[in-house]
């Protein structure tokens, strides 16, 4: 969970190939819209290129990426060594953990030297990832594949966001929202929290009488529900998640078919290691509280099965007893 709020307030969006132009990203990095955002960034997806190592004379294919901005909004956590290309720089680079160790034989590559396409480039930090990646600065009029932000707060609404970037960019084809996968993570959590004190509630009352067993379970249902409805209001959940009325379930079905989709599309393409740690990280979150709550629920069916064996198994044994007394007395 302390991984996945790293990522809230990361997000990107990823458009047709050349569809940033490099004046919309200045206008935009001039506009007053750019207060709403910490940090930004527009690449471009270069494909398959051949680098060469100066001191140890490696060769090796590595993908590459232009950023015009901060790196960093699209890398995010994902550095390891050294530091990112400030805006200005024009000859220095980023390599992944792999494409270092595959062209200087060792991860940490910091300061040494790449040649890309004729010209050279300074390793000034190592992402973490194992994809052969390099990132440089754009050139002068470059056209750009995405943009990656990151909100400068969480309060803030991610689809006033959206709409921000797009009235600068057009319609992307693909949306990754850090926010949504944060707080669907978070929420999972509390109601596995929720499922495990009305458990615990139910076993306690199982076997008591029944005005107690009454008492324990009204306990158990009303905190667990207070448990949810405070997971749901620290999840960090925006406007844009909540209806205007609780009963427009056409709402719900729109909303659940717009995040469905996302997740499809981030389950098929992870284009950067910062977004890789954002899907194997929630996926991780997903799974482990839905077998958490699975769990829970065996174990309750399984220990109210084994209770009830053994109480049929007292009562056929003091039966027993009663018979086997009456037939001595008479």
């Amino acid at each position: 969970m302390s991984v996945q709020e790293e990522f809230s307030e990361h997000l990107s969006m990823r458009f047709r190939e050349g569809t940033i132009s490099e004046g919309a990203f200045d206008a935009f990095m001039e506009s007053r819209s750019k207060e709403e955002f910490s940090l930004a960034a527009v690449w471009k997806s270069d494909g398959e290129a051949a680098a060469a190592a100066k001191n140890t004379g490696r060769r090796e294919q590595l993908k590459c990426y232009r950023i015009k901005g901060q790196p960093e909004a699209v890398f995010g956590v994902t550095l390891c060594l050294g530091r990112y290309f400030f805006q200005d720089e024009e000859d220095a680079c980023l390599l992944d953990q792999k494409a270092a160790q595959c062209l200087f034989g060792t991860e940490d590559a910091v300061g040494n030297i790449v040649e890309l396409d004729g010209k050279k480039y300074q390793v000034a930090g190592i992402l973490s990832g194992g994809r052969m990646v390099c990132a440089i600065p754009a050139d002068k009029g470059a056209a750009f594949d995405g943009i990656a932000v990151c909100r400068a707060s969480s309060k803030q609404s991610v689809k006033n966001s959206i709409k921000t970037l797009e009235m600068y960019f057009g319609n992307a084809d693909e949306v990754i929202d850090g926010q949504f996968y944060f707080s669907s993570a978070y929420i999972l959590f509390a109601l596995n929290l929720a499922v495990t004190w009305f458990m615990i509630c139910f076993l306690i009352g199982f076997s008591a009488s029944r005005p107690v067993k009454i008492l324990f379970l009204v306990t158990g249902g009303v905190f667990a529900v207070l448990i949810l409805i405070m997971g749901i209001r620290f999840s960090g959940l925006g406007r844009e998640y909540l209806p205007t009325y609780w009963s427009d379930f056409e709402f719900y079905e729109n909303l659940w078919r717009e995040k469905a989709d996302a997740v499809k599309q981030l389950s098929r393409h992870q284009e950067f290691w910062q977004e890789q740690l954002i899907w194997t990280r929630w996926l991780q979150a997903v799974i482990g509280n839905l077998v958490l709550i699975g769990v829970q629920i065996l174990t309750v069916y399984v220990t109210i099965d084994i209770t009830r064996s053994m109480q049929l198994h007292t009562r056929k044994g003091m039966h027993r007893k009663r018979r086997n007394e009456d037939g001595s007395k008479a």
